[in-house]
């Protein structure tokens, strides 16, 4: 990220008034402590992220969980702004076939680096 600082500009800590720098007393007041003003400019990025769990009555085990967002890369190398990650575990579909989808998608380039709809039991196998 690129930024642009402005030059720094003193000021006295008890009455305000702007100094020189190279002053190290104020002329109004007599104080020593100085006040430094600077503004930075530049560009911040939010990145957030979001998981969820469903759990049945009387059950400590969770049933479907969700999560979506932004997440770290473990490859910085190939995406170093991170990823959107979509990712479904199902253990209740009603059809009694547990499912698991998983969708990765690169922040900087956009492309789809991982599309997986699968069987629980077959991802677990890998």
């Amino acid at each position: 990220m690129c930024s642009k600082n402005s030059k720094p500009t003193y000021y006295c800590n008890k009455c305000g008034k702007k100094l020189n720098p190279k002053i190290k007393i104020c002329p109004c007041c007599g104080n020593d402590k100085r006040l430094v003003k600077m503004t930075v400019f530049g560009a911040l990025t939010f990145q957030s992220s979001f998981r969820g769990r469903k759990f049945l009555n009387g059950i400590g085990k969770w049933v479907k969980e969700v999560i979506s967002g932004w997440f770290p890369s473990g490859d910085t190398c190939k995406h170093p702004k991170g990823v959107e990650k979509i990712r479904v575990i199902d253990k209740e579909n009603p059809k009694n076939i547990d499912s698991y989808q998983e969708k990765i998608t690169d922040i900087k380039t956009g492309k789809i680096t991982r599309d997986i709809k699968e069987p629980l039991e077959k991802h677990r196998h890998k």
